[in-house]
């Protein structure tokens, strides 16, 4: 049953991997989510913009999220289309477009998994890979931005 089987995130990572047994454990990613998301409000509330500010909330809140599976992993396309305005819009440096590479590997890399492993718990390196590289192509946007004023 679906239900029984320990979904891809980092709570079952620290559930799976680490002999310590207490619910405090499992529920360390959503705490430093809902930490992330306590401070990131402060300091962003006055020039909030939901455009610019929702695909990195839906990006952290899958990586700390207590329960998901990888096909949920669809809630990504507003930073993956984000991600790619910054890189037509030549927003970003080589580096950025190393990162839009990365996400094809990323990419090339489940589709590859897929065959062999069946248990969706092993994709749990998924959503930590989407946020790194969204965060690289973030930074190299707003470097770009920085350097064209």
């Amino acid at each position: 049953m679906p239900l029984d089987l320990p979904a891809p995130t980092l709570r079952n990572v620290l559930k799976v991997f680490t002999p310590v047994d207490s619910a405090v454990v499992e529920y360390l990613p959503t705490m430093a989510g809902i930490g992330w998301m306590l401070f990131y409000w402060l300091r962003h509330k006055d020039q909030w913009e939901w455009a610019e500010q929702l695909p990195l909330i839906l990006l952290v809140s899958i990586v700390t999220s207590a329960y998901t599976w990888s096909f949920d992993q669809v809630v990504f396309l507003p930073a993956i289309f984000q991600g790619a305005a910054w890189v037509r819009g030549r927003r970003v440096g080589w580096y950025g477009k190393a990162a839009v590479v990365f996400y094809g590997g990323i990419d090339i890399f489940y589709l590859t998994m897929k065959f062999v492993v069946v248990n969706d718990f092993w994709y749990f390196w998924m959503a930590p890979a989407y946020l790194a590289n969204y965060l690289v192509l973030r930074k190299e946007s707003s470097s770009a931005n920085i350097r064209e004023v």
